[in-house]
């Protein structure tokens, strides 16, 4: 798996996410902010792969279990009508 470097400003206590990207409108801001789309979505990217990889356990079991799960809902759903 490839990791790439986060730049350390997003680890920095106070640092904020640039809120008037969300408002862009036209292209040409759009390619102008091109850079920092880029920098957020390489952070995004490196924060995910390493939960998955930190929990894959839990994942994997958590995947393979879905049927106990729903039927688990479904007999806790039966118990509790009465209540």
């Amino acid at each position: 798996m490839e990791h790439s470097l986060v730049p350390s400003e997003f680890y920095e206590e106070d640092y904020k996410i640039d809120r008037s990207l969300l408002k862009i409108t036209s292209s040409e801001e759009l390619l102008a902010n091109r850079g920092k789309f880029e920098k957020y979505l390489e952070v995004v990217n490196s924060e995910l792969e390493m939960a998955i990889s930190q929990n894959k356990t839990f994942f994997h079991s958590a995947f393979n279990n879905i049927e106990g799960i729903k039927l688990n809902n479904r007999e806790v759903s039966l118990r509790t009508k009465s209540i």
